[in-house]
C-alpha cells in the first residue's frame, strides 16, 4: 500500500484535486487511497475530479485495474468531469482505459484541467 504522504487530497472549490507523488504504478499502492476519495466526495460538494498522476508508467495490469475499479468509482460519483493530468503518458492511458458516460480528458497541465473540470 501506498504510504498516505504520498496522496494529497486539495480542495480547489468546487473541484477535487487529488496528488498522487511517487508512485510507481502499481495497483496496490493505490486501492487504500480509493476508499479514501470515495470517503471524502460523499461529505463534500463538487463538481469535478482532477487527477494528477505525476510521472508514472501505467503496465497492463495498473490498466486493467483502473479499467475495472477506476470506472466503478467514477459511477458512483455524481461528478460531471474527470480529468487526468501526467508529465508523460499516465493520464492518456488513465483515460483511455474510462468506461463510462461521464467526461474525461487527459492533460499535461493541473491549471488547464482544473479550468475543463469546472466549465459546463
Amino acid at each position: 500500500m501506498m504510504p498516505q504522504n504520498n496522496i494529497a487530497f486539495k480542495n480547489k472549490g468546487d473541484i477535487l484535486v487529488v496528488e498522487v507523488k511517487h508512485w510507481d504504478g502499481s495497483p496496490e499502492q493505490i486501492q487504500g487511497a480509493e476508499q479514501e476519495f470515495l470517503d471524502i466526495v460523499s461529505s463534500d460538494d463538487y463538481r469535478g475530479v482532477v487527477t494528477d498522476l505525476g510521472d508514472v508508467a501505467l503496465g497492463a495490469e495498473t490498466q486493467k485495474h483502473i479499467r475495472e475499479s477506476w470506472t466503478q468509482l467514477i459511477e458512483e460519483t455524481d461528478f460531471e468531469r474527470f480529468a487526468y493530468v501526467s508529465e508523460g503518458a499516465g493520464a492518456m492511458a488513465t483515460n483511455a482505459n474510462i468506461e463510462s458516460d461521464v467526461a474525461t480528458k487527459a492533460f499535461t497541465d493541473r491549471s488547464e484541467a482544473i479550468e475543463w473540470a469546472r466549465s459546463p
